[in-house]
């Protein structure tokens, strides 16, 4: 692998010298970019959760189960953490 910055995930949170990118400003306040995409995907997962649960009982036919069950086994194989040996 090169240094070169190639697209990757790295470059959300860190800059090329592998540092922690400038916080945010807001409302005079500084809050770390880091914590706000944190929140934010764990927020949208959850919302993506409840809404398959919601719609799994409000379901009538296979077809619609099996959709929602797919969204919502992928939503929590994301947000749970990966094993480790």
């Amino acid at each position: 692998m090169t240094d070169q910055a190639d697209g990757g995930i790295h470059e959300i949170v860190f800059d090329e010298n592998n540092s922690e990118r400038k916080s945010w400003k807001f409302c005079e306040t500084s809050i770390p970019r880091s914590e706000v995409v944190f929140l934010c995907q764990v927020s949208i997962i959850f919302v993506l959760i409840i809404f398959c649960c919601v719609k799994l009982c409000l379901s009538v036919s296979c077809e619609e189960t099996t959709v929602f069950v797919a969204i919502l086994s992928s939503a929590v194989g994301y947000i749970l953490p990966n094993p480790k040996l």
